[in-house]
């Protein structure tokens, strides 16, 4: 067989080096680990394929997926591109009316669901807004007997029928893949839509190739390597990564029992490379330090010793330069003595490569994960991009976001927007071809995003063009002070105003319940709520340390000047977050108009109202006098 050069081809390909003889994937369930070889995932994507020819699927019919993390997602993804036709794949998290959203601008004829409650919102789609679908295949029979919906077939009655259909066609599953070519449309991915609707990005089965090559050029994966998949299919960053690179390397997939089992489960398998979003690993830098608040003082003295140790190290690496001996011996007992173990308590003992991507990791967490032996690297890279620039080995610098890989071009234009060019850029937005010709020009997307690179050619990412606040003359990153606030393992989350008129920068934070919760306990600090917790006097107190702190090191310009504690929690169904959970910023900015404009007055409190649902389904409103915190500044720089 010729190069492969679309993913069912590496399948067929895989198959026929492997076959029986190596487990390719395993799955979680019910406490067993279930074990596939290439010859089972061959067979489970071959007779998924034709079964979904046989019930009707054209050359580029829409299907869209959703699901948890399984091998059936993967499966169904390969089948439909193996038959000709064309995924796209929703959050399960998502909100009727943003599966209705992607359902109805993709057309999508048929829909591969995970379970129940998957199939619920197509059925209520088809009641409500007269969509219909060919099929609605699902893969978790439970609670589904009783359904009586024509629509409705298990994946197994699907692959049985894949299995009649190739008594009366045989070879035509081989013959669909051969006819695969690099142009055809691979996947449709639905961006996250921060500034409106979703967009979807039509990639090729050339650049969904092309963006796994070049990731494994940078940073190699073996056939012998393990890996969690565990971030959403839906999203480009596990499409490039899992589904791409994991096909194309061989590497084994594991996929968790259970959302609520992946550390678990990560810990149990030991993988050598993982991808997490930056909120995951900013979750990991809390837990490690509020654990440390938590511990006995001995545990305290010993951590604060070895710290420094890990700190030394990882900046000695991020301007390449090799430890001496007396270091090397230094962070040999410091990794020993707490190190290896906080690695362990994560799953990250076996990791060889880390990496972060979607959106900047704080350089203050991305410096603490590097001290404690985890090689943490960051990418740059979009949906309509695949990766665009990553660490190398060496030279991790903190605020920075790599070196361009192999096989892009960058460019930065004196506007200071990145662009991006090489061979696994989209080809264009489905059905907006206006959008497209504005983005897509001579082979380069205007990403929208600002950046510019430093001494040693890495890319320094500012954020959003648009997202950038001019605040006394100089052009402020929000993102950039979001991520030193994000820092304090008493804060979850927080979006920096300013801008528009606005003299200086302004804060919305988000309390991390879980640790100021525990925090709270420990010091005896009776309280009921979230909103009762976050706007506890002794709690401001914890984060105006943390503010001060970050101000004492910011330009004057930079330094937040007044912030409050919000009285909820940011929330992907209110559209305060995207499915990937970036902010909204323009829709937060609307909802909370009367709290930011507090923040730029002399007024110390604001009082907002609060729905409050009761036990009995009834639901009321509750005003919350909200406190506006005034940190310390320093004047002028």
């Amino acid at each position: 067989m010729p190069e492969a050069d679309t993913l069912p081809k590496f399948l067929v390909r895989n198959y026929q080096k492997y076959g029986t003889k190596r487990v390719t994937v395993r799955q979680k369930d019910f406490g067993i680990w279930n074990r596939y070889t290439w010859q089972d995932y061959y067979e489970n994507v071959k007779y998924l394929a034709l079964g979904l020819l046989s019930l009707g699927l054209e050359r580029n019919d829409k299907v869209t997926i959703i699901g948890e993390n399984a091998p059936e997602w993967f499966w169904a993804e390969y089948a439909v591109q193996a038959a000709g036709g064309v995924p796209s794949g929703i959050f399960t998290d998502s909100i009727p009316s943003e599966v209705s959203y992607i359902v109805k601008h993709s057309g999508s004829r048929f829909v591969l669901a995970e379970d129940q409650e998957q199939v619920d919102k197509f059925l209520k789609l088809k009641a409500e807004d007269g969509l219909e679908f060919k099929n609605i295949v699902y893969w978790d029979p439970k609670g589904l007997n009783n359904y009586d919906d024509p629509a409705l077939l298990s994946y197994k009655r699907v692959q049985e029928l894949g299995k009649e259909y190739e008594k009366q066609h045989p070879g035509l599953f081989e013959q669909k893949i051969e006819q695969g070519k690099p142009e055809d449309i691979s996947v449709i991915l639905y961006t996250s839509g921060t500034t409106g609707l979703p967009k979807g990005a039509m990639l090729t089965q050339g650049s969904l190739v092309a963006a796994g090559k070049m990731w494994m050029w940078m940073d190699p994966w073996y056939e012998t390597d393990e890996y969690v998949s565990f971030i959403s299919p839906a999203w480009a960053t596990e499409q490039f990564y899992g589904v791409s690179a994991g096909l194309q390397s061989g590497a084994r997939i594991n996929f968790p029992e259970e959302p609520e089992t992946v550390q678990e489960n990560i810990r149990e398998v030991g993988p050598q490379t993982v991808m997490f979003g930056p909120r995951l690993w900013e979750d990991i830098t809390s837990r490690v330090q509020a654990k440390m608040i938590d511990a006995t003082f001995l545990n305290r003295l010993i951590y604060s010793l070895c710290l420094p140790v890990g700190y030394k190290r990882a900046d000695l690496q991020a301007v390449r330069k090799k430890p001496g001996l007396y270091w090397k011996a230094l962070f040999r007992i410091a990794d020993l003595a707490v190190f290896r173990p906080i690695r362990d308590s994560v799953g990250l003992m076996k990791v060889r490569s880390a990496f972060t991507g979607g959106a900047p990791l704080n350089a203050e967490s991305f410096r603490l994960l590097r001290a404690l032996g985890i090689n943490l690297k960051q990418f740059y890279g979009l949906t309509e991009t695949g990766g665009v620039t990553m660490h190398e080995e060496d030279g991790v610098r903190y605020d920075t976001v790599g070196k361009c890989v192999k096989g892009m071009e960058i460019r930065i234009t004196d506007e200071g927007e990145i662009l991006a060019r090489g061979a696994s850029v989209f080809v264009g937005y489905y059905k907006n071809p206006e959008v497209t010709a504005e983005k897509l020009r001579d082979g380069w997307f205007h990403t929208g995003d600002a950046g510019y690179f430093d001494d040693d050619g890495q890319l320094v990412f500012l954020g959003r063009v648009k997202d950038l606040v001019a605040v006394g003359g100089h052009m402020v990153s929000p993102e950039h002070i979001e991520g030193r606030l994000k820092f304090s393992p008493f804060i979850k989350d927080a979006m920096v105003i300013g801008g528009m008129e606005r003299p200086y920068l302004t804060a919305l934070v988000q309390i991390d319940f879980e640790n100021v919760g525990r925090w709270a306990e420990k010091n005896k600090l009776p309280y009921t709520t979230f909103t009762d917790l976050s706007q506890k006097p002794e709690v401001y107190k914890l984060t105006l340390e943390h503010v001060n702190r970050i101000n004492r090191i910011l330009p004057s310009y930079s330094q937040v000047r007044r912030y409050s504690h919000l009285h909820k929690q940011f929330d992907a169904d209110e559209a305060e977050l995207t499915r990937t959970r970036k902010l909204r910023r323009q829709f937060i900015n609307d909802r909370y108009k009367g709290l930011i404009d507090a923040m730029y007055t002399d007024n110390s409190l604001y009082k907002v109202e609060t729905e409050v649902k009761y036990r009995d389904g009834r639901k009321g409103t509750m005003e919350t006098a909200i406190t506006i915190q005034s940190p310390k500044v320093k004047e002028g720089d």
